[in-house]
């Protein structure tokens, strides 16, 4: 791999995150229903069983939608301190508003849908506008949790390091005010401070500072004044938790929200015995954790802990690298197919191909496990003329032993295999590929690789792209500004980082080269879609293999 790449360090720490609410009867951030799939752009939702929606009544008027909430005890739901006062900045008095859980039309009356009128406002005491916007509304009586349309959802209590959650993505519930009767929903990618001062720059009472961030597009999808109140959803493993409160939306521009880890402590100041634990979800047997190690106050990341390296014997003995893998399970790694052929494009035998997992060095010993193939599962459709379907599952004679930090498998991608969805955001490669002086790196070294549309890829070289894309197994990846893969890269993986998890969604599969060992850093990465071939993987691993996400 060249130019730009990173060298990475050596990780040391476990991470645990903890889930908290004040019900016994009902573990919070428990989503039944399998996601199906944007407010302006959005799409119809599917469940969210801890949405609520925040009415007024003024001067004896019927009822109106005001906000989104979010349940987070059977008797407490967060949303925007504005969300409690009217157009004028007047507060509303308790008996003026209500909450109205388990629906997913804004005038559903069917018997899933639960209303209670709002006995107490707890606003925050140092509010002004954009700045401790936050408010809990306390309930008279107590919401009756039923699945899967009525759950709380947990109040995110991992660690606050918000660089840990940019260019992750995020969901967002709600329903326009004025536009749609169905509650709708949108996949929200959270975005760095830098970009997100650079968007608001132009608003002079705006201060961006560790209780608020931004997330969302400048392509026209964002909220309305009616989604106010609504929360940012991250997955942690199995579970949701609730990281933002959306505050302030500008037109064409990002969404600001309240981050809910800097309000942990007020939370928990207003809700009484809202501290109860429940047991601990330890990411340790969980897929896609990359673990942080603390120097000096500062949070560092060890390595890709999935990463791992293909060898093959020669014919005198000798292991030769090959490829990149990336770890799925105890006993499979995926690659390209075209990293198990040998130099004169014979298949290479099992007994001849090993896995190496553990190293940040090609030539390290400690931490490092070495595994022998037991089955070549290419793609039964791959062709090594025209590289199509190349991809390939090795499944090892001996267990990978997951020892935190080094060797931990990544996260399968199981979303939607719709390019469009991460087109923009930025995904991760690793490898010890040919560097520029045309010899293979010992350190392990990293790049960043924003994902870019099929159009632009074509566009920018048709010649080279137009006998290779193959939509929809393939996407492009990269700056065309010196940062790309080299020749011994290939194999290993692309990751997104969802929430708090790294998920696999490419596979390094055709760099475009000047020679053996020389590659084109103009070029974009071409790479296997993983969002395609997710079932074919899933077809060919037993599903208890998997680690749970």
């Amino acid at each position: 791999m060249v130019k730009a790449m990173v060298r990475t360090v050596v990780l040391a720490s476990l991470i645990c995150v903890i889930l908290k609410t004040s019900s016994g009867s009902a573990q919070c951030g428990i989503k039944e229903p399998p996601l199906r799939t944007r407010i302006y752009g959005g799409w119809p939702a599917s469940s969210w069983p801890w949405h609520g929606a925040v009415f007024h009544q003024r001067n004896e008027s019927p009822w109106e939608y005001a906000c989104g909430a979010s349940i987070i005890t059977e008797k407490f739901v967060v949303t925007a301190r504005h969300c409690t006062v009217t157009f004028h900045n007047v507060m509303l008095d308790e008996s003026q508003i209500t909450v109205k859980v388990g629906y997913t039309k804004r005038d559903a009356s069917d018997g899933m849908v639960q209303t209670y009128h709002v006995v107490n406002v707890v606003r925050h005491q140092n509010y002004s506008k954009g700045q401790n916007d936050i408010a809990l509304l306390e309930i008279g009586g107590k919401f009756t949790f039923t699945e899967p349309n009525v759950q709380p959802i947990c109040v995110w209590n991992g660690e606050p390091n918000f660089e840990k959650i940019v260019n992750g993505v995020g969901y967002l519930a709600g329903l326009f005010n004025g536009q749609v009767d169905d509650l709708q929903e949108i996949t929200v990618p959270i975005i760095s401070y830098e970009s997100c001062k650079a968007n608001y720059s132009r608003y002079r009472n705006f201060v961006l500072d560790s209780s608020k961030f931004c997330g969302g597009y400048l392509n026209g999808t964002m909220t309305s004044n009616g989604d106010s109140g609504n929360g940012l959803y991250l997955k942690v493993g199995n579970i949701w938790f609730l990281r933002g409160i959306l505050s302030v939306g500008i037109p064409d521009g990002y969404e600001l929200f309240m981050d809910v880890a800097h309000y942990q402590q007020w939370i928990e100041k207003h809700i009484p015995d809202f501290g109860r634990i429940f047991p601990a979800v330890n990411v340790t047997n969980q897929c896609g954790f990359r673990r942080m190690l603390s120097i000096h106050n500062e949070s560092i990341p060890i390595g890709w802990p999935w990463h791992g390296a293909m060898f093959y014997r020669s014919w005198n003995g000798e292991l030769k690298y090959q490829c990149g893998v990336t770890i799925l399970t105890e006993f499979y790694v995926v690659s390209a197919a075209h990293c198990t052929l040998d130099g004169y494009f014979y298949k290479l035998p099992a007994k001849r191909i090993f896995v190496k997992v553990g190293l940040s060095k090609l030539n390290a010993s400690e931490h490092v496990q070495l595994h022998q193939v037991e089955q070549v599962m290419r793609h039964e459709f791959y062709y090594k003329s025209n590289h199509e379907d190349d991809i390939v599952l090795l499944q090892l004679k001996s267990k990978i032993v997951f020892e935190d930090p080094y060797v931990h498998p990544i996260c399968l991608w199981n979303g939607e295999m719709w390019l469009n969805r991460v087109v923009n955001q930025t995904g991760h490669i690793a490898g010890w590929g040919y560097n520029e002086r045309g010899e293979i790196s010992n350190e392990l070294q990293e790049a960043s690789m924003p994902i870019v549309s099929r159009r632009t890829c074509l566009d920018s070289d048709p010649d080279h792209f137009r006998l290779l894309y193959r939509d929809p197994k393939t996407f492009c990846a990269g700056h065309k500004n010196g940062t790309n893969a080299g020749a011994g890269d290939s194999g290993g993986g692309l990751y997104l980082k969802i929430g708090e998890q790294w998920f696999l969604r490419g596979i390094v599969n055709n760099i475009k080269r000047f020679n053996s060992t020389s590659n084109d850093l103009t070029s974009y990465l071409l790479l296997l879609d993983v969002g395609f071939y997710q079932y074919w993987i899933r077809e060919k691993i037993p599903s208890d293999q998997f680690p749970p996400q």
